[in-house]
């Protein structure tokens, strides 16, 4: 009895170490020697955590349907390294199979799409938007401050040309404090949003915010 928990202990360490390394190969053919109960009681969330960082689709897959892992675990964490790791496929998996929310709030306090905004990952948002009622930005996702995600793209110019043109963000939505997308982009210093919402909008300059 020693001898096999010393052994299925050996085991959960090297398969710790294969998901922590990024061996794919050896991850997969020691997971599948293992106990599910033993590997879901010792070592979550780590390994789950590994296998979304790593970008494994099929391993992430696995350890939540058929080890019960719980991507829900702790808010949305998952979810926030699968988008801040630019993993397509795993954001798509966690919020269409999974159920995960992006308007969790992240450790820093800011929903995950609101961080992916504020990141400029323009792939993982077109993402998010295609999986949730993207139509609706300015009216629904807002952060703890009523910041809309066009807010949170400031400093990018291509997300912000998305979210106007797709998504159909409006440029005169103000956030709790009154300030509008331009509001912010002055405050940033960001020469080319400003340009894109002064000539190509006709953004009127008279709008003034709440201070």
């Amino acid at each position: 009895m020693l001898n096999l928990i010393t052994e299925e202990r050996k085991l959960l360490g090297q398969c710790w170490s294969a998901f922590s390394q990024g061996d794919h190969e050896e991850a997969v053919r020691l997971l599948r020697l293992l106990d599910p109960k033993v590997l879901h009681r010792d070592h979550e969330p780590n390994l789950l955590y590994h296998s979304i960082s790593n970008g494994w689709l099929d391993v992430t897959r696995e350890l939540i349907t058929k080890y019960h892992f719980d991507p829900h675990i702790y808010g949305e964490p998952y979810l926030y390294t699968a988008a801040s790791g630019n993993n397509l496929d795993i954001v798509e998996y966690l919020i269409k199979e999974c159920g995960c929310d992006p308007m969790m709030c992240t450790y820093g306090y800011a929903p995950v799409l609101h961080y992916v905004a504020s990141k400029g990952l323009l792939d993982v948002l077109k993402c998010m938007v295609m999986n949730i009622n993207g139509h609706i930005m300015d009216e629904q996702y807002r952060d703890t401050n009523g910041r809309t995600v066009l807010h949170c793209a400031v400093k990018h110019i291509k997300v912000i040309k998305y979210l106007i043109k797709k998504c159909n963000c409006d440029i005169m939505t103000p956030d709790d404090n009154g300030n509008t997308i331009l509001h912010d982009a002055a405050s940033e210093g960001s020469l080319d949003v400003m340009k894109y919402l002064i000539n190509t909008h006709h953004y009127n300059l008279m709008t003034t915010n709440n201070s």
